[in-house]
């Protein structure tokens, strides 16, 4: 089975390895699918992987070792954020707690062994090519840490790993853009973050949903402090809801997932769907199944 992986340009930092080390196997190393086809990044921004038997391509690129030590990294964040559902701090600790959670990922993402070529691909991308969620959330997280004071660095630098745990975890991105997809930039509000909060706990059937409400029951506690209040509502102003939304692409790839219920449907009325879709896509193309 082929292996691959996404455009080497995509990344900020790739690691070319030593003489020594070459690796002269033909395996790109990375995500293995039979149906792949092809990467590609539109002007607009973004990355997508198109496949032979799928009617729409798949947003991310996501690939082996990126996936194993972001798992490490998801983990970490879920953690380190249930401290804030017990206690309140001061902004000089939250500078530091967020430095210190920057450092922390940077070390786990910067540890990520080589591929088969010989080179080490840290995950990080350049900007333009996250997921427009992770990026347009990156955005919000900057504006929002702040302007609740804390230092623009740390501010850039939160956000960026934020959005590079959601880019290569379509357990929680998918899902996130979900629950975007019932409301809108006006309903926002504590009242409308408690609901969808609870919808997202309905609809979740394999997700840790405890370790993740914390960080979001924290945000809107938060919320009731009128500079976090104010902060909040200027961040939001400064991006585009959506970004946070379902496309048309990821309605379609939601209907073959089984670890939420996506839409509010059941993983068998979503499933029988599916079917129907690639049934009838792969009879365009006169492909047996």
């Amino acid at each position: 089975m082929s292996i691959v992986l996404p455009p080497r340009e995509v990344f900020e930092t790739v690691i070319e390895p030593s003489q020594d080390s070459v690796n002269d196997s033909k395996q790109l190393g990375g995500y293995g699918l039979d149906t792949y086809i092809k990467t590609f990044c539109p002007p607009e921004g973004g990355m997508y992987m198109v496949l032979a038997d799928s009617k729409e391509p798949m947003s991310t690129h996501p690939y082996m070792n990126a996936i194993k030590v972001n798992a490490i990294v998801k983990k970490q964040t879920l953690l380190l954020f249930q401290p804030f559902s017990k206690i309140f701090s001061p902004l000089k600790f939250l500078e530091n707690y967020l430095t210190l959670y920057c450092r922390m990922t940077d070390s786990i993402y910067r540890s990520i062994p080589a591929e088969a070529d010989g080179r080490i691909r840290i995950p990080y991308l350049k900007e333009q090519y996250y997921d427009p969620f992770c990026r347009e959330l990156w955005r919000f997280l900057y504006h929002f840490l702040m302007n609740i004071g804390i230092s623009e660095e740390t501010s850039y630098q939160f956000g960026k790993r934020i959005a590079t745990a959601l880019q290569y975890d379509n357990a929680y991105r998918e899902p996130l853009k979900d629950i975007f997809s019932e409301t809108n930039k006006e309903k926002i509000s504590r009242k409308e973050i408690k609901r969808l909060l609870n919808l997202f706990t309905e609809r979740s059937i394999g997700l840790d949903v405890d370790k993740f409400s914390s960080a979001i029951k924290v945000l809107s506690w938060m919320l009731l402090i009128p500079k976090v209040n104010k902060a909040f509502y200027e961040a939001l102003k400064k991006v585009d809801f959506s970004k946070f939304q379902q496309t048309k692409a990821d309605k379609y790839h939601s209907l073959h997932r089984s670890d939420y219920n996506y839409g509010g449907l059941s993983w068998e009325v979503r499933e029988a769907e599916y079917q129907k879709q690639r049934s009838q896509y792969l009879e365009t193309l006169n492909i047996k199944q």
